[in-house]
């Protein structure tokens, strides 16, 4: 019944993906965390990734409808909303291999940072399991943060669907309609 309502309703005004990131105290396996989800309230398939993108910061990629649930709900542990998290930021590249390269190129860690991120982003799609959860992330990976170029989406769009015809641009749906 949920889902013929859902299929009937109005499409959400803030559709989309977003990342919230809280502070942590180290790393907890994240079946962990998921376990503890139930007593918050909180809906375990309505949070769709938990990684840790830094030391003490733990991420969760959830809907825009979903976030305020998931922040009221890490309020009650005491839990910070890290409001200003950039994943994008070179500070957050810790290998050794990077440390002369700071007086150097500072451009040369930015482009580096920016790799590694969206290297992670197409894990987290990959890992997730229903195919049109998969191309709505990508999608708004892609199109709305612009966290992943049109060339990663497409081929992201040709793993989760195989046999969709060729590798033509054109194949690849590019918005919702």
């Amino acid at each position: 019944m949920d889902r013929l309502a859902r299929f009937y309703s109005v499409p959400s005004a803030t559709h989309g993906y977003r990342f919230l990131y809280f502070t942590s105290r180290g790393r907890e396996r994240i079946s962990e965390f998921r376990a503890g989800f139930n007593l918050l309230g909180l809906q375990q398939n309505r949070i769709l990734d938990i990684h840790y993108p830094d030391n003490r910061t733990v991420s969760f990629l959830v809907h825009n409808d979903y976030a305020d649930a998931v922040v009221e709900a890490m309020a009650k542990l005491s839990a910070k909303l890290l409001s200003d998290f950039d994943p994008l930021d070179p500070a957050l590249l810790r290998d050794p291999k990077y440390v002369n390269i700071i007086i150097i190129d500072e451009s040369f860690l930015t482009s580096e940072a920016t790799r590694i991120h969206q290297e992670r982003l197409i894990r987290i799609v990959k890992r997730l399991y229903i195919p049109r959860v998969q191309i709505a992330v990508a999608r708004d990976f892609c199109f709305t943060h612009r966290w992943i170029t049109s060339d990663q989406y497409r081929d992201l769009y040709h793993v989760i669907y195989p046999n969709k015809g060729s590798k033509a641009s054109s194949d690849v749906p590019m918005n919702d309609t």
